[in-house]
């Protein structure tokens, strides 16, 4: 069974053995100990991540730079258009579960990643509000 973490806190031997982990840039620079500036920089402390932790690959969101997901066989950084935003609640959590649906829907990562960018588009809808019966409904009216 595939697991898929979001990490809190400083101490991540906990997560030892999950399949990918989703830190975002200022989780992934404090658990590696250094400033991630450029696309190598996060590909390392990806791997890095990845080796120490024996997961199969990290998806490290990047704020407006997108978001970058590596393994030991494949790297992808994807670029955000950039929006406006308002509130960024909840916008790791809506990452991870527009990513994990997605790879169990079978949908390679490349593909994931794409789709995984249209996550804040939900957050701006419903503005960071409690989800309500109403809220969602508009999803699918």
């Amino acid at each position: 069974i595939p697991i898929f973490v979001d990490p809190k806190g400083k101490r991540w031997k906990k997560y030892y053995g999950a399949s990918i982990i989703t830190p975002n840039l200022k989780e992934a620079e404090d658990v590696v100990g250094r400033e991630l500036t450029c696309d190598e920089d996060v590909e390392e402390a990806g791997i890095e991540i990845c080796n120490h932790l024996g997961l199969n690959a990290c998806l490290i969101t990047r704020g407006q730079n997108g978001m970058s997901y590596i393994s030991n066989d494949f790297k992808l950084h994807v670029c955000s258009e950039a929006k406006e935003i308002y509130d960024v609640s909840g916008a790791g959590d809506t990452v991870i579960a527009s990513f994990v649906s997605a790879i169990v829907a079978g949908f390679d990562p490349e593909t994931v990643n794409f789709i995984t960018l249209d996550s804040p588009n939900f957050l701006i809808l419903i503005n960071a509000s409690p989800l309500t019966t109403q809220n969602l409904s508009i999803f699918f009216v």
